[in-house]
């Protein structure tokens, strides 16, 4: 009698078909690469991230024709030593803990990108798309740093002070 296995079965191809629904929800890319380094699974993000066919992806290409299409597209970061680089990405198979890594793509945005192996082989890639935050946070810091400036060359004491009524901000002449 199988019928308990059957019924194991569907109700891991549901628990599955839920977890890809849910990560296809995503504006975080996200790659899964299983034990022999194939792509298993990708979100929306991850395709529209990288602008790849979706044929190609179908194919469930290897990691490292993924990263070769990549960089054959311009879309990876520059490297000098391409294979090395390379394979210091791919030593996330072997890793026992996460692993993160910072590209600068030349197109002008900045990923921050997050190896998690799996227990039983594989990887899975997080890619998060962080330029717009670290643009804000350059802005903010320069606006900081003029507004720091002005309050300091005035004559006239400034001192403001929270809503919990404590002192932030003054200038030396206060």
């Amino acid at each position: 009698d199988v019928s308990e296995l059957e019924n194991v079965r569907q109700e891991l191809g549901r628990t599955i078909d839920f977890h890809a629904r849910t990560l296809d929800q995503l504006a975080t890319a996200v790659a899964i690469y299983g034990a022999d380094r194939r792509l298993q699974f990708y979100n929306a993000a991850f395709r529209s991230l990288w602008d790849l066919d979706a044929s190609f992806l179908e194919s469930n290409p290897t990691d490292v024709a993924l990263l070769d299409a990549l960089r054959a597209a311009r879309k990876l970061p520059e490297q000098a030593d391409y294979r090395g680089w390379r394979n210091k990405l791919l030593e996330s198979y072997t890793s026992l803990e996460p692993r993160e890594f910072w590209w600068h793509l030349p197109d002008g945005r900045t990923l921050r990108v997050i190896a998690n192996p799996h227990p039983q082989g594989g990887v899975t890639y997080i890619y998060e798309n962080v330029t717009e935050r670290l643009d804000l946070e350059s802005r903010y810091n320069s606006l900081i740093r003029v507004q720091g400036e002005t309050l300091d060359n005035l004559s006239e004491a400034v001192a403001v002070f929270g809503s919990d009524g404590r002192l932030r901000l003054w200038n030396p002449a206060f």
